[in-house]
C-alpha cells in the first residue's frame, strides 16, 4: 500500500477528531474541523479545473489558511509551490512561469503583487484571495465524513513539493520532492526529536520555507497541535508559549537572538517556560557565544538540523543530549558540529575525484536516502550535475570526524544565510552591477550576531563617477528580496583575484 502525506491528515480526523489541530489568536479547530475544511476546499479548486499534477502556488502570510492550502494541494494530488512573502515582482513571475502554475492562493495584501506578475510573466493562472471568496468557495462544497483514502491511484512517488532553491547564477531551481521524500524526513526527524500527539508545536518561521513544509508534514504525522502566529516578534512569541504550552518550536538563530534581548530589555534572565522542552534550529551559522546564551536563557533541549531544500530537508541532528554534554564540557567541540546523519539519509565526505576523504578533510558533502529529490524541475543538465550515480552533490563543503559527527565549513558557491533565509552572491552582484558608478562588485557573508550572516558587497567604483553606500543600497530596492540587499557597502580600489582573474572571496570575507 503506498502512503501519501494527506494520509495523516484523514487518519487524525478519525483518530483524533475533537482533539486541537490547529490554534491561532481569535480561535481553533480541531482536527475534524480541519479535515472538513481542507476536504471541502480540495473539492472546489478541483472544480477551477485541478488535476493531478497540477502546480498550485501559495503566497501567504503564516494563519490557519496556510495549512489548509498545503492539506487541500495534497489532496487534489497536486503541487506546492510556496512563494516567500518577501518575494519581488520579478521573483515571483519567473517562479509562476517556470513552474506553470495553475492556481495561486494569496493573501489579500499580496493579491496586487501577484497580478502584476502574473502580467509580466504573460501567463493566465486563476487567483484565489484568502478572504471571503475563499470562504465562499468552502462553504459551497458539502460536508462529508473523514474516510480513510480509498483512491490509490496516487502513490508515494508521486510529487507533492516544488520546492525553489536559488542556483549560484540567482537562477531559481525547482526541486522535485514526492510524498516519499517528505514522509522519509519527516518520520525520522519525528521519531529523534520524541514527538507525540501531546506535543504543541508553534510556528515561528514562514510557512512558504521548505523547514516548516516539513514541520506541517512531521507534526500531522504524530498528530501533534500548531499554533499559528501570523508573524514572528519576539514578545508575541515569549506570550504564546506561556499561554498554549508550547512544547517544541523551530528557530533561526536570529530569531534566538531577538527573543533574548527582547527577555533582557524586560530584565528577565530566563524564559521560564515550563512546557518547553525542545527548541530546533538550523537554516543558518550560529555564532558560539549566541548557542551558549540561548542554553542559558532558554532552559530546554536544543536540536540542530543540517540539510537542504534538495533533501526534503533534513539529513542530520545533534541531539539534546549532545548539546548539554557539550555545554558541560564533554566534546565541547561537538557543538560546532551538525550532528550525525538521522536514519534515513547517508552522508560522505569526497573530494574533486568523488573518492571518500579521510576522517577530518575538508571535501563537499554528497547526500543519499529515500529523502532526497529525484532532480531539478525541467534543468537536465542542472540534475545531471548534481545527481551522480546514486548521490546528490550538495556544494557543500564540511569533514566527518571519525564519531560520524558532520562538520560544515563552507559553502562551495558562497551561498550566504542571513536570518535563515538563503542568499545567493551572484544574484545581488547582477543587480549591483547594472548602478550607475559600479565598475565591479564582489558579495560577501560576513558574521553578524542578529541575522548570523550579513550580506556584504565589495565595489570598486568608476573614477568619473561620485557613488555613495546608500545609492548602491537604494538601487537595489524593489529589484531584490528586503533580505537579499545589501547591509553594508564597502569601496575598493581593486577587487583580490588569482592568477586566472578569479575574485578570491576568502580575502574579501577576511579583510
Amino acid at each position: 500500500m503506498s502512503v501519501t502525506i494527506d494520509d495523516a491528515l484523514r487518519r487524525n480526523a478519525i483518530v483524533y477528531a475533537d482533539r486541537p489541530a490547529v490554534i491561532w489568536e481569535g480561535g481553533q479547530r480541531t482536527w475534524a474541523q480541519l479535515y472538513d475544511r481542507v476536504d471541502r476546499f480540495s473539492r472546489a479548486i478541483q472544480d477551477l479545473g485541478v488535476i493531478a499534477a497540477d502546480r498550485i502556488a501559495v503566497m501567504q502570510d503564516n494563519g490557519p489558511a496556510y495549512l489548509e492550502c498545503n492539506f487541500a494541494i495534497w489532496f487534489t494530488g497536486a503541487l506546492l509551490v510556496g512563494i516567500s512573502n518577501k518575494s519581488q515582482i520579478d521573483e515571483v513571475a519567473y517562479i509562476l512561469a517556470d513552474a506553470d502554475v495553475k492556481i495561486v492562493v494569496c493573501s489579500p495584501s499580496y493579491r496586487l503583487i501577484v497580478e502584476q506578475a502574473i502580467a509580466k510573466a504573460e501567463i493566465s493562472p486563476k487567483i484565489v484571495v484568502v478572504d471571503a471568496s475563499m470562504e465562499e468557495l468552502i462553504a459551497a462544497q458539502p460536508s462529508l465524513p473523514p474516510v480513510v483514502r480509498l483512491d490509490r491511484s496516487r502513490g508515494e512517488d508521486d510529487l507533492a513539493v516544488l520546492g525553489y532553491t536559488s542556483g549560484t547564477t540567482g537562477r531559481p531551481k525547482g526541486a522535485r520532492l514526492s510524498h516519499r521524500n517528505m514522509l522519509a524526513s519527516a518520520t525520522s526527524v519525528a521519531i529523534e526529536r520524541s514527538l507525540t500527539c501531546n506535543d504543541q508545536y508553534l510556528f515561528a518561521t514562514p510557512m512558504n520555507h521548505i523547514s516548516a513544509i516539513s514541520f506541517c508534514v512531521m507534526t500531522s504525522l504524530v498528530g501533534a497541535s500548531f499554533v499559528v502566529p501570523s508573524k514572528f516578534d519576539p514578545a508575541v512569541f515569549v506570550k504564546l508559549v506561556r499561554r498554549y504550552d508550547i512544547t517544541f518550536v523551530f528557530l533561526v538563530p536570529t530569531m534566538m537572538h531577538m527573543v533574548i534581548e527582547h527577555l533582557r530589555s524586560r530584565g528577565e534572565a530566563k524564559l521560564k517556560a515550563k512546557s518547553l522542552r525542545l527548541i530546533c534550529y538550523g537554516a543558518a551559522p550560529i555564532l558560539p557565544d549566541l548557542l551558549r546564551r540561548a542554553l542559558d536563557v532558554f532552559e530546554c533541549g536544543f536540536s540542530q538540523a543540517y540539510g537542504m531544500t534538495e533533501a526534503s530537508p533534513v539529513v542530520s541532528i545533534l541531539p539534546p543530549a549532545e548539546h548539554r554534554d557539550a555545554a558541560a564540557g564533554q566534546h565541547s567541540e561537538r557543538l560546532k558540529s551538525a550532528g550525525r546523519a538521522t536514519l534515513h539519509a547517508r552522508i560522505r565526505i569526497v573530494g574533486e575525484d568523488g573518492n571518500d576523504l579521510p576522517f577530518g578533510d575538508v571535501g563537499e558533502i554528497i547526500l543519499a536516502g529515500p529523502s532526497i529529490m529525484d532532480g531539478y524541475w525541467r534543468q537536465p543538465q542542472a540534475t545531471a550535475k548534481a545527481l551522480r550515480e546514486g548521490w546528490f552533490y550538495s556544494g557543500d563543503l564540511g569533514y566527518l570526524d571519525a564519531a560520524g559527527y558532520l562538520y560544515v565549513v563552507g559553502r562551495e558557491h558562497d551561498m550566504i544565510i542571513t536570518g535563515g533565509i538563503n542568499v545567493y552572491p551572484r544574484e545581488v552582484e547582477l543587480v549591483l552591477s547594472e548602478c550607475p558608478g559600479v565598475a565591479e562588485v564582489a558579495v560577501v557573508g560576513v558574521p553578524d550576531e542578529k541575522w548570523g550572516e550579513a550580506v556584504c558587497a565589495f565595489v570598486v567604483a568608476t573614477a568619473d563617477f561620485s557613488l555613495r553606500e546608500q545609492d548602491a543600497i537604494a538601487f537595489c530596492e524593489g529589484k531584490l528580496a528586503t533580505y537579499k540587499k545589501p547591509k553594508k557597502v564597502v569601496f575598493v580600489a581593486e577587487l583580490p583575484k588569482n592568477a586566472t582573474g578569479k575574485i578570491l572571496k576568502r580575502n574579501l570575507r577576511e579583510s
